[in-house]
């Protein structure tokens, strides 16, 4: 679903660095944890040496042993950058799955499924390991009769979110949004303020 939905749902922060001189290129790279371990530090230091920054968005999920929160995650990836190129890495995730980013905008699930607001999550980005979001998402789907699959649903659903309204819901893009625009000292304020 990432490789599909994440483009669109980017586009108007892309379209804003574009207005600051920025070009980003939002290619995915890497497909699951494994590649990214192996693969961010690398392409992190190649682009590093070009001076260019290098951005990567992940869903976590607590069940990796050797990491237990998000933050140790981040920094034992970061970690295994070079000291000097380690201010050009930067890694950010979806807590625990891209879908809790759908849930932060409850208005594109009351309007897509027609769901009432109180029959949905308080905090879709509490760890729930009984009732992730993927699950919690194809749940919805089922009481609707409906069938949920990442690559068409799951992309409708994810370009469809609010960029004002995932900003003011979800932590993690925050900070992501709020990395991007230190980073390249752009100004998001219309972005994230837009339609909340």
């Amino acid at each position: 679903m990432e490789r599909e939905a994440m483009p669109k749902l980017l586009r108007p922060v892309s379209d804003c660095l574009r207005q600051c001189g920025v070009n980003l290129d939002w290619k995915p790279r890497f497909d699951g944890r494994p590649e990214l371990l192996k693969g961010f530090p690398k392409v992190a230091q190649i682009n590093a040496k070009e001076g260019k920054h290098t951005f990567a968005l992940i869903d976590y999920h607590p069940r990796v042993p050797q990491w237990q929160t998000v933050e140790q995650f981040r920094q034992g990836v970061i970690g295994s950058v070079d000291r000097a190129d380690r201010g050009f890495a930067h890694l950010h995730f979806a807590v625990h799955d891209i879908e809790a980013w759908i849930m932060c905008d409850r208005c594109v699930l009351m309007e897509k499924l027609d769901i009432p607001e109180d029959k949905l999550e308080k905090d879709p980005e509490t760890i729930d390991l009984d009732r992730p979001p993927k699950t919690v998402i194809q749940r919805l789907h089922r009481e609707r009769n409906r069938k949920y699959r990442e690559t068409l649903e799951g992309v409708d659903l994810l370009s469809s979110v609010s960029i004002a309204r995932l900003y003011a819901s979800s932590k993690h893009f925050k900070r992501f949004v709020d990395d991007v625009a230190q980073t390249f000292s752009a100004d998001f304020t219309s972005l994230v303020s837009a339609g909340v």
